[in-house]
């Protein structure tokens, strides 16, 4: 049997390239990369700290080996990459892990506020009286994306998903979070996610850009708005009420005030306020006697309850809090008032501003004047301004 020699050439070249394939392509710890070039970098000549210096400067494109079987070091340059940008790239991966594990484990707190059709304090309030056999996303999908009579939302196919769109961007939350030092849910958050998102053209996105910049716009009018809400409280408190009467006012302004407002939920604040008020907000309430009651996007249910519940000899409602042997709850104190000849001024992405008018029911001239009053203040008219032809 003949014996044949294997002859193989090793190439400095070859061996730069799998050096920083196996770092910045295919994510090998750096170790590996420097240990193969060391195995090329033994001359007695240096010491190992030089070693590792030309193994970076190698590694990060700076310098390269060239020749075959004896390899010297050359200059590069073609593509200098620092090895801080791998760990800027690994630290982003981790941040946006992070996120993910966060969205299966409180998906809630990544809903936006900005194209719900719900509001998220019903939700809120929800979560803290109902268990719930479900996962937390499936619990969020079928709160926001559903009716009370669990018909799902034509919005819910749409871009923006009911709100919960985000879950489906962890980089884009991530990068709303800049770099994990900005808290989720909070305005610096959606004011970061406003600016990632602002030049989207799908229309769900344009309509939630068009919501936010309202909200801003209105959102000088609400601190003026909340003073206002306590010059209210105590005009109310001297004409009309008792003394302790007009301590519960107060104090309940002052609640709403320190745990809502200040926590950043905008103007939810609204929702837990049972006075009138000068029309705040476009979406709001109107009483028969035309009495405005301004609440937040999706806060009707939230504020007609308060209405109710605070104000029981009104709407007759009895000690184990029912009307006319029907339980009053928080997701039908709407339907409650609706019935009794309230006015709701509402809008939904798609659908615009609108009037919701009971079965049957003739707004008095005072709701009438008081919707006027609305378009000139805020300048928006509702599509159905007909239900008011015929009054």
């Amino acid at each position: 049997m003949s014996v044949k020699n294997l002859h193989f050439t090793i190439s400095g070249e070859f061996i730069t390239n799998i050096a920083r394939t196996w770092f910045w392509d295919e994510n090998r710890p750096y170790e590996k990369s420097e240990e193969l070039l060391f195995c090329c970098l033994g001359s007695e000549e240096i010491d190992d700290d030089q070693r590792r210096r030309i193994a970076q400067d190698i590694i990060e494109g700076r310098k390269k080996l060239v020749g075959d079987n004896v390899v010297e070091v050359v200059d590069d340059n073609e593509n200098v990459r620092p090895i801080i940008l791998k760990i800027k790239e690994l630290e982003k991966e981790n941040g946006i892990k992070e996120i993910e594990l966060r969205m299966e484990t409180w998906p809630y707190t990544f809903v936006d506020p900005y194209s719900t059709l719900k509001s998220k304090r019903d939700f809120e309030e929800l979560e803290l009286y109902e268990e719930y056999d479900g996962s937390p996303y499936q619990k969020c999908y079928e709160f926001f994306c559903h009716d009370r009579f669990g018909h799902e939302y034509e919005e819910a196919s749409s871009r923006t998903k009911c709100g919960l769109w985000l879950l489906d961007e962890p980089r884009t939350a991530w990068e709303a979070t800049k770099g994990l030092t900005v808290a989720v849910d909070t305005d610096d958050f959606w004011k970061n996610i406003y600016e990632l998102t602002k030049g989207r053209t799908d229309p769900a996105f344009v309509d939630r850009t068009r919501r936010y910049e309202a909200e801003m716009r209105a959102f000088g009018r609400e601190e003026k708005g909340y003073a206002e809400f306590h010059t209210d409280a105590l005009k109310a408190a001297e004409d009309e009420v008792s003394q302790e009467e007009a301590g519960t006012i107060w104090n309940m302004a002052a609640r709403v005030r320190r745990d809502v407002v200040d926590k950043g939920a905008g103007d939810r604040w609204l929702d837990g306020a049972v006075i009138p008020d000068d029309m705040l907000k476009f979406t709001g309430l109107i009483a028969p006697n035309g009495d405005y009651y301004s609440c937040s996007f999706g806060g009707h249910e939230s504020k007609a309850y308060n209405i109710i519940t605070n104000n029981h000899e009104r709407f007759e409602m009895n000690e184990d809090g029912k009307i006319n042997g029907r339980e009053v709850e928080r997701d039908s104190g709407l339907d409650f008032l609706i019935e009794a000849g309230w006015i709701a001024t509402r809008f939904l992405p798609y659908s615009g501003n609108y009037l919701t008018v009971g079965d049957g029911k003739r707004p008095t001239k005072a709701q009438i004047d008081r919707v006027y009053d609305l378009i000139v203040k805020h300048g928006m008219t509702p599509n159905n301004l007909y239900l008011l032809e015929d009054n």
